[in-house]
């Protein structure tokens, strides 16, 4: 069966979707280099662009709070491609952070906050993630992780802009989703382990190896 957008939900209309996401999105790419230098490159980028966003939605929570809505939208679309890059459609740890991160980044029910140059920036750093592929090996695995804790910085960032307006579910949303965040990075550095120093045991013996007679 087919629904209209507007059928599922109310800001997915076309022309809300339209209004969201701007006009003459640029074009988007994998920087050059290829391969695994590619996807870090790609993960590198994103984390700065999510720096500045978290700084932005701090400084406008409450001079410019229409901004920083557009702002907090497309960063919750950097963390879903994020999840995918990670877990493909296992729906894992950090989709399930990912959909409390969405909670606490959605806007009031039917309403649509107009794109803003930074969070043009942060759609185009969520259309990167998602071209680049799984992530694979150590160094997209530690350049995810620094992506994962400036989410987590962000959502702090998201925190501080529902409490200025009130809306205090969505404050503790945007808690939970910090702290699932930085448990998930923390989880994904490599155990600190101590070579372990094995023994050789000798095999016990009796009188050289042979059981004395019994006495009789």
């Amino acid at each position: 069966m087919w629904f209209s957008g507007g059928r599922l939900a109310p800001d997915l209309t076309l022309p809300k979707l339209r209004r969201r996401w701007g006009d003459s999105p640029p074009a988007v790419g994998l920087p050059s280099g290829g391969g695994v230098t590619a996807r870090v490159q790609a993960l590198r980028d994103a984390a700065g662009v999510t720096q500045i966003a978290a700084e932005e939605i701090r400084r406008s929570a409450r001079e410019d709070p229409a901004a920083a809505q557009a702002v907090a939208t497309a960063a919750a679309d950097v963390l879903t491609s994020l999840a995918y890059a990670r877990e493909g459609s296992l729906r894992g740890s950090l989709h399930r952070a990912a959909e409390v991160f969405d909670r606490a980044a959605r806007d009031m029910y039917a309403r649509t906050a107009r794109t803003t140059s930074r969070s043009y920036e942060l759609r185009a750093m969520s259309r990167l993630v998602a071209l680049m592929g799984r992530i694979a090996g150590d160094e997209d695995s530690v350049a995810a992780m620094a992506l994962v804790l400036d989410m987590a910085r962000l959502a702090d960032a998201l925190e501080h802009l529902r409490t200025a307006q009130q809306r205090l579910h969505q404050a503790q949303a945007a808690r939970d989703a910090a702290r699932q965040l930085r448990t998930l990075a923390t989880g994904w550095q490599p155990p600190v382990t101590t070579p372990l120093t094995v023994t050789a045991t000798p095999s016990p013996t009796v009188d050289n190896a042979r059981r004395a007679p019994r006495a009789r």
